[in-house]
């Protein structure tokens, strides 16, 4: 299912590490899976996949040539968020920047995103 209208922004660090991982894999249909899990009581987990298979339920937005896909369940979860990618002497990995992600907790189980 595509979202004719989307207010999930890719940024260009996430395009531009999109490009190249589907050149290295010299394969055009790779696309970027986003994963939502609830952690603790109040806190989202999000990770991230290379996919290369959409399935038929599967919500995509398309920026640049470059494909997020997600189940539709997750969808107002990413509402406002963009997906960023950071690479520097700590770490190397995608990111969500979400300001609608603001809920906390004192369970001690959630962690920080």
């Amino acid at each position: 299912m595509d979202l004719s209208v989307s207010n999930i922004k890719l940024s260009d660090a996430v395009v531009d590490k999109m490009k190249d991982l589907i050149a290295e894999a010299n394969n055009k249909d790779l696309m970027l899976r986003v994963l939502i899990t609830s952690h603790g009581c109040s806190d989202l987990k999000y990770s991230f996949t290379l996919d290369d298979h959409l399935h038929q339920e599967d919500m995509q937005i398309e920026s640049k040539g470059v494909k997020l896909i997600f189940d539709p369940s997750n969808y107002p979860y990413l509402q406002g968020a963009e997906i960023d990618y950071i690479n520097n002497s700590k770490e190397a990995k995608f990111i969500i920047h979400n300001l609608n992600d603001t809920s906390t907790c004192a369970c001690g189980t959630s962690l920080p995103l």
